[in-house]
């Protein structure tokens, strides 16, 4: 079911608009929208011209295109119709006034093609051995239902019970990640991740996620100081509004880039605020961070691969242990 966006939208001359229902896309459909965005967009197609959108649900594709033709702008209009959540509507709006679509929609392609695969391979290394455990849990009251130590009806509703749970948690956690949205910021466990150590994975993922971000501000032309008012917009979470704040104000006091992010706390890891000291020393920021993120994002890959096997294993322990406990009864 479509989840509701509570608010509305100021337009490029000041009207408000409310905001309709979000549409649910998976990863996977996202990825083709924005790659078709692209694609219209290298090939200078003018979109109020269009009957229909390739790749976006017919509904939406002619609210858009009808929003187009009075005069909105793309964020605008996406954002009307339910398309854009509120971090895609205003990374949008920064490639529509820095001319800098092409790299806007590169860069969204390539976060939900990554998401969508991540959520494949852990769907794809958790089946088997789910299947595993459920012919376990079928197999293991058998001898007790051939004794008659249990009904029938008794040993039919404790398996569908076990069934259900096993297999309704296995597609609520890979629906919730395919399914996953850019605005994770927004998520109660945030909090956590920005207070989180430095050593911690989560902190280290989290580190890479921001440095995109502002990685693709940077290179879409905006200054640091807009950058930072740019991403404090893009959650309603007041930590990470207070530590932007504080932010911008040491930009304004003349403060680097990576001094900044430091003292503010957006940024812990060592490794990431010396690649942005030496890149501001250089006069290389957006290209050495670009290099240094191509290796996190490596990094990150293997240790999230390494993780999904041991998904697998460790239903497979789970199954031994069910099964020694139920041999030793």
């Amino acid at each position: 079911m479509p989840t509701l966006d509570i608010g509305c939208i100021t337009t490029s001359n000041g009207s408000k608009l409310m905001a309709k229902q979000k549409i649910r896309l998976s990863g996977t459909d996202r990825t083709n929208i924005f790659a078709a965005l692209d694609a219209y967009h290298d090939a200078a197609v003018d979109l109020s011209r269009l009957d229909i959108i390739d790749t976006c649900p017919p509904d939406v594709s002619r609210d858009i295109v009808k929003s187009i033709k009075m005069g909105r702008t793309l964020s605008e209009a996406g954002r009307r119709a339910g398309l854009f959540n509120k971090t895609e509507e205003m990374l949008i709006t920064v490639g529509e006034t820095s001319s800098k679509m092409h790299t806007i929609y590169k860069w969204l392609t390539r976060w939900y093609e990554d998401n969508a695969k991540f959520a494949a391979l852990i769907k794809g290394k958790s089946i088997y051995p789910l299947a595993t455990l459920s012919v376990a849990l079928v197999a293991a009251p058998l001898p007790e239902l051939f004794n008659a130590q249990i009904s029938p009806a008794r040993y039919t509703i404790t398996l569908l019970i076990q069934l259900f749970v096993v297999w309704g948690l296995f597609l609520r956690i890979t629906n919730k990640l395919a399914y996953r949205q850019i605005e994770y910021f927004n998520e109660p466990w945030f909090t956590s991740i920005l207070n989180g150590s430095e050593k911690n994975f989560g902190r280290k993922v989290y580190e890479r996620n921001y440095l995109k971000l502002l990685w693709l501000l940077l290179s879409a032309g905006l200054d640091a100081q807009r950058s930072f008012e740019t991403l404090s917009g893009m959650t309603r979470n007041r930590q990470w509004k207070k530590m932007h704040l504080a932010a911008i104000a040491d930009i304004r006091k003349g403060n680097s880039l990576h001094q900044t992010l430091d003292k503010s706390g957006l940024l812990q890891r060592r490794d990431n605020l010396q690649v942005l000291a030496t890149a501001e020393q250089s006069g290389t920021l957006t290209s050495s961070l670009s290099h240094h993120l191509d290796l996190l994002d490596e990094n990150i890959s293997l240790r999230l691969t390494v993780g999904a096997t041991w998904i697998g294993r460790a239903i497979y322990i789970g199954v031994m242990v069910f099964a020694g406990v139920l041999y030793f009864a």
